[in-house]
């Protein structure tokens, strides 16, 4: 593990624990109980596991050190194109580039983290990378209205949510 992924992991954990967000899997291993139950001399069929379960801190750790890999190598691609510091116009592009970059980690490497989980996900990570790769390479007299491009990049993540992580339909 990286320390620039440690840190990564640790500041969205913490960001996770302030925000008070739950993200639930559908984890692949859940199958159903082939164990029968019988009450009152009836045979009942066997209990169904739940379809989703939480993502704890341990595992949420796990699967953000597999998806950070990958996001921040597409991250460093697209910042190579455009040189030290953005353009206007690079700027105001910029956040939705990254928000598209973690929505097709996250879809591609988290299968388990599906519909609405996905997209608290894919905003919990652009949160917090926002401020630290996004923010630095903006013009100075751009950053007075940083948090107004994240909420525009991130009201975006609509569309980057139905296209890459729902493929169209509602999971």
């Amino acid at each position: 593990m990286t320390s620039r992924n440690a840190d990564l992991v640790q500041a969205i954990l913490h960001a996770r624990q302030s925000t008070g967000v739950l993200i639930f899997i559908t984890p692949p291993s859940l199958k159903p109980s082939k164990r029968q139950v019988i009450i009152q001399g009836e045979l009942l069929p066997p209990p169904m596991p739940p379809s989703t379960v939480p993502l704890a801190n341990p595992e949420l750790e796990g699967l953000l050190m597999h998806l950070l890999p990958r996001i921040l190598t597409g991250l460093e691609q697209a910042r190579s194109a455009s040189g030290p510091k953005l353009s206007m116009t690079e700027a105001l592009s910029f956040p939705t580039t990254v928000i598209a970059l973690i929505s097709l980690a996250v879809h591609r490497g988290a299968p388990e983290v599906r519909g609405r989980n996905a997209r608290t996900l894919v905003t919990l990570i652009f949160r917090v990378m926002y401020g630290r790769y996004v923010v630095p390479t903006l013009p100075l007299w751009l950053r007075p209205i940083a948090p107004l491009l994240m909420s525009s990049a991130v009201a975006g993540l609509e569309g980057h949510y139905r296209g890459l992580i729902q493929g169209g339909d509602d999971r």
